[in-house]
């Protein structure tokens, strides 16, 4: 769908959008892949780690959360059947596109290994959740491979170039995580760069800066100035995955 500042693809769910989160306003709540989608681009419904489904008090039976029944619309119908269930994902979170743009976006599955199917379109959905990764940045004093909300010192940022759009059809990302240990941190030039950040976007929850783009990762990555480590892909540190 389409609002007046943003749109909506497939994929995570991602809104992009180049304004305030007000345009946001009138927008249609978005829904969750319909199983026959998800088999189609080889994943198993059944064997991913959570649907996210999210209580709704216009519907008391989902008052216990994501894994309690179905949050569905009113009418019981799916806005595209071809492609959406009826279940409605009612939480939107906020992030950055790889260029620093603002987006918003809804987490509707996390995968483990045995989510995808043995077949071409799970050895090519893998593929495309390998090329893709959600940058995170966990806190210093946190679990160095931990996505939960509290444990962020920023908001994260998003690899949505390289086709993203038009080549990632569930919109699946490889969970990467962004420390402040790289190698050569101290350095004049880590410290040089990080004064630079600071100054263009301030200062995260850890008071440290902010990084914003694809670009500043892969500068700082090159410099040694952080790390970036990935949750083991046997899912043994969690989901290695997210839709």
């Amino acid at each position: 769908m389409t609002v007046s500042t943003c749109k909506r693809w497939l994929g995570v769910a991602v809104l992009a959008c180049c304004l305030a989160p007000a345009a946001l306003a009138d927008d249609v709540q978005p829904f969750q892949f319909s199983d026959a989608f998800y088999i189609e681009h080889g994943v198993d419904p059944t064997a991913t780690l959570d649907h996210f489904v999210f209580p709704d008090a216009k519907f008391p039976e989902c008052a216990d959360g994501r894994l309690g029944p179905p949050c569905r619309t009113e009418a019981g119908v799916s806005p595209d059947p071809d492609v959406y269930n009826d279940v409605r994902v009612i939480e939107t979170t906020g992030g950055f596109m790889h260029n620093g743009n603002l987006l918003y976006y809804q987490a509707v599955s996390f995968l483990m290994p045995g989510s995808f199917i043995n077949n071409a379109a799970g050895a090519e959905t893998r593929q495309i959740c390998d090329d893709f990764r959600a940058f995170l940045f966990p806190k210093a004093n946190g679990n160095p491979v931990s996505p939960a909300p509290p444990n962020r010192r920023q908001d994260n940022i998003f690899e949505t170039n390289n086709g993203y759009f038009s080549n990632n059809p569930l919109g699946c990302w490889t969970l990467s995580f962004i420390s402040w240990d790289g190698p050569n941190v101290n350095s004049s030039t880590c410290q040089d760069e990080m004064a630079d950040l600071e100054q263009e976007n301030g200062l995260d929850l850890d008071g440290t800066p902010v990084i914003r783009t694809l670009s500043d990762i892969n500068n700082l990555l090159a410099d040694g100035c952080v790390r970036e480590t990935l949750r083991n892909k046997d899912g043994s540190q969690g989901f290695p995955w997210v839709i």
